[in-house]
């Protein structure tokens, strides 16, 4: 065979290969993962940056938008009148992967007309984090009752310990 034949026939299966990656490179970063929706924060090792999606497939095919304190819930608005309830906890709190309307926050702010029921679970949470966000929260919200959601596996794997 002609060495100059295998070396044009390497070139372009080289040239192929790289195109096919970075082609596979944009659509996996635009269209499965996208931008992150995380921020550092120094206490609780990340947030949700304010406004950004949520939207997990494995579980559900919701799209949900955080508002600006970085949370699964509407738009908070100090002007209320209404009681603050902040609800603590972790992804089962969260419930990113269903529709806001219908998760259990949303539908105790609906049956408790006098209260203002913040959501803020948040994925990954362990009970020893909730301390640092029901702090930073309260700063801004001013609740008047705080509840900490446990499940079993904050049990299991968080108070076992």
């Amino acid at each position: 065979m002609n060495k100059q034949y295998l070396f044009n026939l390497l070139k372009k299966f080289s040239l192929v290969l790289i195109l096919v990656t970075i082609i596979a490179e944009i659509g996996i970063r635009v269209f499965i993962l996208s931008p992150s929706n995380h921020i550092y924060d120094p206490d609780i090792g990340f947030r949700y940056q304010p406004y950004s999606e949520l939207f997990l497939g494995t579980e559900g095919f919701v799209r949900n938008q955080v508002n600006s304190l970085g949370l699964n819930d509407d738009e908070y608005n100090p002007n209320r009148k209404n009681k603050k309830m902040i609800v603590l906890g972790d992804s089962y709190t969260e419930a990113k992967q269903v529709d806001r309307k219908d998760n259990f926050t949303s539908l105790a702010e609906s049956e408790l007309r006098n209260w203002d029921v913040i959501n803020a679970g948040r994925d990954g949470l362990h009970i020893i984090n909730t301390y640092d966000v029901a702090k930073k929260l309260s700063f801004i919200v001013h609740p008047d009752l705080l509840v900490l959601v446990v499940s079993n596996g904050d049990y299991i794997n968080d108070l076992s310990h």
